[in-house]
C-alpha cells in the first residue's frame, strides 16, 4: 500500500507470539536497513521487511540516479525498509471513560453474554442479544462494582495508567455524579456512539464517605448504552430501550463489551479486550 505503483515486495523475518518464535529468530542482521535496535526480549512483536519491487518482477530501482554518477556500469540498486512492531494488553491511555468496573464484574459480562463483533459496535448496531449490564452489587467487596474515576463531576474522561492507583467514588444513589465535563452524564451517554477505553480495577483501598483508592489493573472496550445513578438520574437504554438495575433502584450501567486495538503503550497485565500495538523499531 506504500509503494506509488502498488508493487512491493514484503519479507517476513522475525516474530515471537504468545512465547513462541517464529521465522530466524533472533535475527541477525548487518545491513544498513535493518530495524534500529534489537528486538525486545519478551513479549510479542513482529518484524517485516519490504524491497523494491518493478512492474517485471525485479527489485532493483532503474539505475537512472546512480548511472548519473557512476556511469552506465551502474546496473541499478535495491531499496528496502523494516518495521517492528509490539502488541498486547493496553496499559496506558489519555483518554479513558472515567466510569470504572471491578474485575469481578466484568469477568461475568465476558462470558455471558460474551463481546460483540466490533464492526456492529463502531457502525452503532450492536446485536441486542450481547447488551450487557453491571450493577453496583454484582461484587461481594462492599466498594461495589461500579465507580467513579477522578473528581465527582469532573471530566468525562481520565488519563490512566495500568499498576496505578487513582482516588474515585463509589456509585450509590447518594454520592454518584450526574453530570461530565460540564455535560449531563445522560446526555453524554445518549450523544456517544463509540467504543470507549474503560478502567477495570482488581482492589480497593476504602475511604470515608464512599470515597476509595482504586487500583487500575487493565482497560476494557465498551460502548455504555444506558445507566442509573439514582432516583431522577438514569436513562434507558437507546440501542434496546431498556432500564438497568431492576425495582430495587440498585445503580448500574448497560452497555456492549467488545475487542479492539488502539495505538498506545503496551503493558503485560490483564487481557481484558482492549489490545495495544506499538511500532519499536
Amino acid at each position: 500500500l506504500n509503494a506509488r505503483d502498488g508493487a512491493a515486495r514484503a519479507v517476513f523475518r522475525c516474530a515471537r507470539v504468545g512465547g513462541a518464535s517464529l521465522g530466524p529468530c533472533p535475527l541477525v542482521d548487518t545491513q544498513l536497513t535493518r530495524c534500529v535496535g534489537p528486538p525486545p526480549r519478551d513479549g510479542n512483536f513482529v518484524e517485516i521487511r519490504t524491497l523494491t519491487l518493478t512492474p517485471d518482477g525485479r527489485t532493483l530501482f532503474p539505475p537512472v540516479f546512480g548511472a548519473a554518477v557512476l556511469g552506465d556500469s551502474h546496473q541499478g540498486g535495491q531499496a528496502a525498509a523494516c518495521a517492528r512492531a509490539t502488541w498486547g494488553p493496553l496499559a496506558a491511555h489519555p483518554e479513558v471513560f472515567a466510569f470504572g468496573v471491578a474485575q469481578c464484574a466484568l469477568g461475568r459480562l465476558a462470558a455471558d453474554p460474551g463481546f460483540t463483533p466490533v464492526e456492529q459496535v463502531k457502525a452503532a448496531t450492536p446485536d441486542p442479544a450481547f447488551e450487557a449490564e453491571v450493577r453496583e452489587g454484582d461484587c461481594a467487596d462492599p466498594a461495589g462494582a461500579l465507580a467513579w474515576l477522578g473528581p465527582p463531576g469532573g471530566d468525562c474522561f481520565q488519563e490512566l495508567t495500568a499498576g496505578r492507583e487513582i482516588p474515585g467514588v463509589q456509585v450509590t444513589p447518594s454520592t454518584a455524579p450526574a453530570t461530565c465535563g460540564g455535560t449531563s452524564f445522560a446526555r453524554f451517554v445518549q450523544d456517544n456512539r463509540a467504543p470507549l477505553p474503560v478502567a477495570v480495577y482488581d482492589a480497593v483501598t476504602p475511604g470515608a464517605g464512599g470515597r476509595h483508592t482504586y487500583r487500575v489493573s487493565g482497560f476494557a472496550y465498551l460502548l455504555p448504552t444506558g445507566f442509573r445513578l439514582g432516583a431522577g438520574v438514569a436513562q434507558t437504554s437507546w440501542r434496546t430501550g431498556a432500564a438497568c438495575g431492576g425495582p430495587e433502584d440498585d445503580p448500574c450501567l448497560t452497555g456492549f463489551l467488545t475487542r479492539g486495538t488502539v495505538h498506545g503503550a503496551v503493558g503485560t497485565g490483564p487481557d481484558y479486550g482492549l489490545t495495544a500495538v506499538r511500532l519499536i523499531g
